[in-house]
């Protein structure tokens, strides 16, 4: 576990943004995700992330995008133009969100891929030095949180029967971690790029960091 890049990370960034924001509550996002609401869920997120004076698009994608089916990812300027200037309110932002991925995975792993790619545009709107770093944009969307939405939606854990028409058709799909457990397959879908371990590490910093900000 990279426990020292965490803490780094958590310091320099809780610097940034004032401090560890309260955990965000699920109950209206759950609501849009029961809705398939899911361009209303990226403009709670949006507001969330103090990101409401930028213009911002949703693109829902059946097929093509991005190689590798990469469930979502944020098309912005390079370089972005700086957060709160006139500059910035008229720059226009599209996030891409794939609808397999949006109709197939739990309600969690959802939430945390909006909150994923629209922490970029945080990072990239104040320059900060770690916004091209993808661990320190986990880190920033649960400082502003997401962190009990990554605790739970960073992973899924799913088994399928080998030889069934579902294992066979992850296997053509070709973008999953699995293992071979005797008669199964068990399948580990990851959303992010710090591991299960390192979130709920993040997450327990953050936790007992909050109202102090001491790490």
């Amino acid at each position: 576990m990279r426990r020292e890049m965490i803490e780094t990370y958590i310091r320099k960034l809780s610097s940034a943004f004032g401090g560890i924001r309260p955990p965000v509550k699920k109950e209206r996002l759950l609501e849009l995700h029961t809705k398939k609401d899911f361009t209303g869920m990226v403009g709670f997120i949006r507001t969330t992330l103090s990101l409401d004076d930028i213009r911002m698009r949703v693109g829902l994608v059946t097929a093509g995008g991005l190689a590798g089916n990469i469930p979502a990812w944020v098309s912005f300027p390079n370089p972005m133009p700086i957060y709160a200037t006139p500059a910035f309110k008229h720059t226009l932002v599209t996030i891409f969100l794939r609808k397999a991925f949006l109709n197939q995975r739990p309600f969690e792993m959802v939430v945390v891929a909006i909150a994923h790619e629209l922490s970029h545009i945080v990072l990239e709107a104040i320059g900060h030095t770690l916004m091209k770093k993808e661990e320190a944009v986990d880190i920033t969307a649960m400082l502003f949180g997401y962190r009990n939405f990554y605790r739970v939606g960073c992973r899924m854990v799913d088994t399928e029967p080998i030889g069934s028409q579902s294992f066979f058709q992850k296997q053509m799909n070709s973008v999953l971690d699995y293992i071979f457990e005797k008669r199964s397959a068990t399948y580990f879908y990851h959303v992010g790029d710090l591991t299960y371990e390192e979130v709920q590490f993040a997450a327990e910093l953050m936790d007992r960091g909050l109202g102090t900000n001491r790490f």
